[in-house]
């Protein structure tokens, strides 16, 4: 929705909190500093049960991330390097949003792709260049590319929330379907419920959430297609999830 939050568990009974918001949402800028922190957390019901007295105690100040960008950084172009022994891992060559948690993985995918280059390429630097612009295409821009749609439609998401609309109702007055919200009213409504209805559902999905398999490989599954598809036709008679 306009906000996300998330909760996690650390050692010797400590937590932190996150809470993410559209940076041109300027009220929301106040979770930035401790009392609008403090307040909205308090005002949601889940987190409520984490920060009320007696239950915890806070033991930093709020700390900001932004400027928050999904990059790929190229160092080839026209199937050229631009500059001979110069490389590039992790984020300073594929960074994305670290809401999904992919950072660190994509930094290792990325030096192993460069370790494999040197190996195979020890006294050829541009064709070590150009195998290591390969491997990163290959096996590091699709989560990247996922990404920044996943994060394109998370603004949209936003943004329609903020007009006071239904980002998730895809029945348009003249009786046609918008795509894009279909597509979103699916995922949300359909794929979500079968992975707690469905066992190999919810296998398929954490194997393309920790990155065993490609993206696309989830939906382009018949069997998840259909469970989530069947899962959305059912969305009427299931209560409505909870938020916050």
């Amino acid at each position: 929705g306009y906000i996300k939050f998330g909760i996690f568990p650390g050692d010797s009974g400590t937590f932190s909190i996150t809470l993410a918001a559209a940076p041109d949402d300027d009220p929301m800028r106040a979770v930035l500093r401790g009392p609008g922190f403090d307040a909205a957390t308090h005002a949601i019901p889940m987190l409520i049960e984490w920060v009320k007295p007696g239950v915890s105690t806070p033991i930093s100040e709020v700390n900001g991330m932004a400027n928050l960008n999904d990059v790929r950084r190229y160092m080839v172009e026209n199937s050229e390097p631009l500059a001979l022994g110069i490389v590039a891992i992790g984020d300073s060559l594929v960074h994305a949003n670290p809401i999904t948690g992919r950072g660190c993985t994509l930094a290792w995918i990325t030096a192993y792709a460069l370790a494999d280059a040197i190996s195979k390429h020890p006294d050829d630097l541009r064709a070590l260049a150009l195998a290591l612009d390969a491997a990163v295409e290959r096996e590091g821009a699709p989560w990247l590319r996922a990404q920044m749609a996943q994060d394109r439609d998370a603004v949209a998401v936003n943004e329609a929330l903020r007009r006071g609309e239904d980002p998730y109702r895809f029945e348009q007055p003249d009786g046609s379907v918008d795509p894009a919200r279909f597509a979103r009213s699916v995922v949300r409504d359909g794929l979500m419920p079968a992975t707690r209805e469905n066992l190999d559902v919810m296998r398929a999905l954490m194997r393309v959430a920790h990155m065993l398999d490609a993206p696309e490989a989830l939906m382009s599954r018949p069997e998840s297609t259909a469970a989530a598809r069947a899962a959305h036709a059912r969305r009427h008679g299931r209560p409505p999830p909870v938020v916050g």
